[in-house]
């Protein structure tokens, strides 16, 4: 897709999930709370959000990790090493 067109639908998929979290994030202040209650909600939930996302994938590379260690620990080592020296480089 060129240009502009390969743009939408990634807009199109920030804008539903941007509402589902606002949704989300309304749903546990149905009348308890307040204004201030759901703009600290509104913070904390993309926080922890990300938060268990970041778990999430580090627990997928380990899993990773140790399923290709019982394969070849050659190659997994390989593999550490490149990905070491990928994150090492990000802080460059």
């Amino acid at each position: 897709m060129p240009g502009q067109q390969s743009k939408k639908p990634l807009a199109r998929t920030a804008y539903i999930l941007g509402a589902a979290i606002i949704i989300i994030a309304s749903m546990g202040l149905a009348d308890n709370g307040g204004t201030i209650a759901f703009i600290a909600q509104l913070i904390l939930f993309p926080i922890g959000l990300a938060i268990g996302l970041a778990f999430s994938i580090a627990v997928m590379v380990g899993i990773f990790f140790a399923a290709a260690s019982m394969s070849d620990k050659k190659a997994a080592a390989e593999l550490w090493g490149a990905l070491k020296n990928r994150w090492s480089c990000l802080s460059c």
